[in-house]
C-alpha cells in the first residue's frame, strides 16, 4: 500500500485488508489422522490493490489455551498469485494413493518443477515421471497423511491435494 499517512510514512507492507470469518473465527473439529478439514471462502480484490501482493493468512488456535498451533505465511505452497495460477486446480487419481498418484495436465504443458508439501508446509522429496500429458508421482516413500502437490509448468502453476494411505 503506497499512501502517505499522518506520520509521514508513504510505503506500508503487509496491510490487513479483510477478515473472511466473523471476528470470533470459525470453529472446526480436527480431522482424524490421514484426513483433512477444508474451508472455502470467497473474497474480492479491490481494484486499487496489487493482486500480486495479496495473500491469505490463516491462524489455527487452541480455544482452551489460546495457543497458536499453526499460521499461514505469504510463502505457503497453496497460496498462489491470481496472475500466475491456473484457474482450475488439478485432480489427482487415485486419491487416496498408496504407491503412486497421477494427474492429467494440458497436452502441451511441460513440467519445470514439481513440489510436494506436507501439512507443516515443508517440501518433501519425491520422484515423478512424465509421459505426454500424464504426470505420475511416486508416493511409496511418503508417510500416511495429507499432502499438497504444486506443479510449475511453462504455461502455469497447478495445485492439488492428495491423501497418502
Amino acid at each position: 500500500m503506497n499512501q502517505t499517512t499522518s506520520n509521514g510514512e508513504s510505503v506500508h507492507h503487509d496491510v490487513f485488508r479483510d477478515m473472511l470469518t466473523e471476528t470470533s473465527g470459525a470453529y472446526y473439529l480436527p480431522a482424524p489422522q490421514g484426513g483433512y478439514t477444508e474451508f472455502v471462502y470467497n473474497y474480492t480484490i479491490d481494484a486499487g490493490w496489487n493482486a500480486d501482493e495479496i495473500y491469505v493468512l490463516a491462524f489455527v488456535r487452541d480455544v482452551t489455551t489460546g495457543e497458536i498451533i499453526n499460521s499461514g505465511t505469504p510463502s505457503d505452497p497453496i497460496v498462489l498469485s491470481t496472475k500466475s495460477a491456473v484457474s482450475e486446480p488439478i485432480t489427482l487419481f487415485p486419491n487416496p494413493a498408496s504407491d503412486a498418484t497421477s494427474v492429467q495436465l494440458p497436452a502441451t504443458e511441460k513440467v519445470k518443477q514439481l513440489a510436494v508439501f506436507n501439512l507443516e508446509g515443508r517440501q518433501v522429496q519425491t520422484r515423478y515421471s512424465q509421459t505426454g500429458e500424464r504426470l505420475e508421482l511416486e508416493t511409496s516413500n511418503l508417510t500416511p497423511g495429507l499432502y499438497v502437490l504444486k506443479v510449475t509448468g511453462e504455461q502455469g502453476v497447478y495445485t492439488g491435494k492428495f491423501v497418502k494411505e
